[in-house]
């Protein structure tokens, strides 16, 4: 984590993990479920793909938004999905910077520290 320079009156040398400033979870069912690393480059290379895919054909009629936002599903479920639409026609649900009620789609990239969770929590609750 962090360690002491040899000679340098107090600086301390930082390294990955020394902060976790910005935490992300999501709450399922009232359960805080942590996000315990940032997604790998495939994960992310798929996201940036599927975004441009959607943004080609239905920024016109809507907002294509990515992770990390805030859903508001209710007050037990609190999700990030990767990718999310909201038509415009529905945009009401956007409000003080999160997203409060179901989109029109969601998506979620199965990622190996997330699939399980993606796969029977996630997808039992809602």
């Amino acid at each position: 984590m962090s360690e002491k320079k040899n000679g340098d009156s107090g600086k301390v040398k930082e390294t990955h993990g020394t902060y976790f400033i910005d935490e992300r979870y999501e709450i399922i069912g009232g359960v805080r479920y942590d996000f315990l690393t940032s997604p790998k480059f495939v994960h992310q290379d798929v996201l940036g793909q599927l975004y441009l895919a959607f943004h080609a054909s239905c920024a016109q009629d809507g907002v294509i938004l990515l992770a990390p936002l805030d859903v508001h599903f209710d007050k037990d479920n609190i999700l990030q999905p990767d990718l999310l639409y909201i038509s415009r026609t529905r945009s009401d649900i956007i409000r003080d910077g999160y997203v409060y009620g179901a989109p029109d789609l969601v998506v979620e990239i199965l990622s190996d520290s997330t699939a399980r969770n993606d796969k029977t929590i996630k997808k039992g609750d809602l």
